[in-house]
């Protein structure tokens, strides 16, 4: 694992809290996610949430405060038959690229 990640793991952490990077990724324990923040390998796939995680959140946090992003982002949405982004992120259920950030646009904007 690269520095990089593991700042973008600390980053997601400073958003959602260890425990809900934890749900999102898939990780056994928030103690794995500060494991990561530290420098650890993450699992591909778990980096792989945790990356699209942070591009959510960041962009959601541009549009909105912080504070109603994280509750768009963890809320139930209707837009998503009544699961939340973190869900869809932890299930993989992300059809494509931007599709999450145009979302926030328009939920949030």
């Amino acid at each position: 694992m690269t520095s990089r990640d593991a700042q973008l793991v600390a980053e997601l952490a400073e958003y959602l809290g260890w425990g809900l990077v934890a749900y999102v990724t898939g990780a056994n324990s928030a103690e794995s996610v500060r494991e990561w923040a530290k420098g650890a390998a993450v699992p591909p796939a778990m980096l792989m949430r945790v990356k699209i995680a942070h591009v959510t959140m960041t962009h959601a946090s541009g549009v909105s405060d912080r504070r109603t992003a994280l509750t768009w982002f963890v809320g139930l949405n209707p837009r998503l038959m009544d699961r939340s982004i973190a869900t869809m992120i932890r299930e993989g259920i992300v059809a494509e690229e931007g599709e999450i950030e145009r979302w926030a646009d328009d939920d949030l904007g």
